[in-house]
């Protein structure tokens, strides 16, 4: 895996786009791309930078508020 820095983030940003922009991956082998990037981002956060469960129920709870958002569930996350 790739250092996540500007390089590491462009780098699955690539990915994502190459995925997406591939009209012959299936939603199954899709989720499954997600699952294995779901997979390195989550050691890089796991290794780099040691959280606490505040900081993970913070970043949980922000993610699911953003997922709501994206799918016009909830309102704007950031939003005060």
């Amino acid at each position: 895996m790739p250092c996540f820095d500007d390089h590491g983030l462009h780098y699955y940003v690539a990915r994502l786009d190459a995925c997406l922009d591939d009209p012959a991956v299936s939603d199954a082998e899709f989720r499954r791309w997600v699952r294995e990037v779901h997979e390195d981002l989550r050691h890089y956060a796991n290794t780099t930078d040691p959280v606490d469960d505040t900081l993970r129920a913070e970043a949980a709870q922000l993610g699911q508020a953003t997922q709501q958002w994206v799918f016009h569930d909830g309102p704007e996350p950031d939003a005060p």
